[in-house]
């Protein structure tokens, strides 16, 4: 079941996305609360920002010292379900890290795209890809959000 919380936060809309897909396999690999915010910039383009959280990955121990190794993808569909190729990326974003002990906490992404208004009004998706390259596990999760005229 996929659930969607929609607010208003300072003139800001807020969608978020709870749920995930694990297409790698049974894991706990998790993306959660994946947000939109958006506005606008000179009237010629919007801003949006994703944001999710990433629970679940695989550590590896190396040496006594435990590594994160996970990177996201990014893939952004029009209104009409077309992959709009100059704003889909594979490798979008990567987090290697190595840490004295294991964490109990959710590592967060942050996304930011500019959409020119060129492109055109209505419904759109996010679909991000996070992939556990420790594990060998991925987890997909999208969110739709809606670009409306700039006045």
């Amino acid at each position: 079941m996929r659930k969607i919380i929609l607010f208003v936060l300072g003139g800001v809309m807020i969608i978020l996305g709870l749920t995930g897909c694990n297409i790698g396999g049974s894991s706990n690999l998790a993306i959660r609360n994946l947000a939109v915010e958006k506005s606008t910039i000179d009237k010629t383009a919007y801003r949006v920002a994703l944001s999710f959280q990433v629970g679940g990955f695989a550590y590896k121990d190396e040496n006594g010292k435990y590594t994160i190794n996970l990177v996201q993808d990014l893939e952004l569909k029009d209104p009409k379900g077309n992959v709009v190729e100059s704003l889909t990326r594979k490798n979008f974003k990567r987090l290697t890290q190595t840490l004295e002990k294991k964490l109990d906490q959710d590592q967060v992404f942050t996304n930011d795209l500019t959409i020119p208004i060129s492109f055109g009004i209505g419904d759109y998706e996010a679909i991000v890809t996070v992939h556990d390259l420790n594990s060998g596990k991925d987890m997909v999760s999208s969110v739709k959000f809606n670009l409306d005229e700039i006045k």
